[in-house]
């Protein structure tokens, strides 16, 4: 008889089985890979309803969103994800945020940082950004995002989002000065943002003073940069 060709890995399913239901799953760090996101789909999202799953760190692809996506539609639990740290791509972006833009799931909570995402992934998001109704935490951090996907976001923070509170484009390193005017524009029209973060891209203090001269006639809102005392400015 030939061996079954059907994947399995019993570490983690018995890690899954372990967990609680409507839980938070953590299986950060754990050199998964794309054939584990289908054992991941049925034990922690479509089984235990878990409230919150970080995938941190493992060897994800594109290939897994597309099987995370169809168990994300229609999915009433889920409320954060964590994909950082893998490398979903531009590819895997766009599948997300079509699934996304939907607003037939309740996420609020998306990390996506450390995924070689480019402007190009980037305008997916702002399509998604017009669309979603639900989605208050967006973590871009550490991918290859230039002034161009600061342009796509920035304007649809402006004019079509009144729903996401934290936006994170930290260690984009080709975010320059020439996106100050665009994130300027972005906070004096959007009132919904509360926390933007660009520590470690290549923006000049002056810059950075003019962005907390913005801030600081807000309420309540938290710019994180990379050149003043701690890091974080309160308005």
């Amino acid at each position: 008889m030939g061996s079954s060709s059907i994947y399995h890995n019993p570490h983690l399913e018995d890690l899954l089985t372990l967990c609680k239901s409507n839980s938070i799953i953590d299986l950060s760090v754990r050199e998964l890979i794309d054939q584990d996101m289908s054992i991941i789909v049925q034990r922690a999202i479509i089984d235990k309803k878990c409230k919150g799953l970080y995938l941190t760190g493992n060897k994800f692809s594109s290939e897994s969103i597309s099987i995370l996506s169809d168990a994300l539609y229609n999915n009433l639990t889920l409320i954060e994800l964590d994909l950082s740290d893998n490398h979903i791509s531009d590819n895997g972006v766009k599948i997300l945020m079509d699934i996304l833009s939907t607003n037939k799931l309740i996420l609020k909570k998306l990390h996506l940082g450390s995924n070689y995402i480019s402007d190009n992934g980037i305008s997916y998001v702002s399509d998604m950004l017009k669309i979603n109704q639900t989605l208050t935490n967006l973590m871009l951090n550490r991918n290859n995002i230039s002034n161009r996907g600061v342009h796509l976001l920035s304007n649809v923070l402006a004019l079509h989002n009144n729903t996401l509170e934290v936006l994170s484009l930290a260690s984009n390193s080709l975010i320059t000065d020439s996106s100050i005017d665009l994130l300027i524009i972005m906070l004096k029209h959007n009132e919904t943002l509360k926390e933007l973060d660009i520590k470690y891209c290549n923006v000049t203090e002056i810059n950075n003073l003019r962005l907390r001269q913005i801030v600081n006639q807000k309420t309540d809102f938290k710019l994180y940069t990379n050149t003043n005392d701690n890091g974080c400015f309160l308005s």
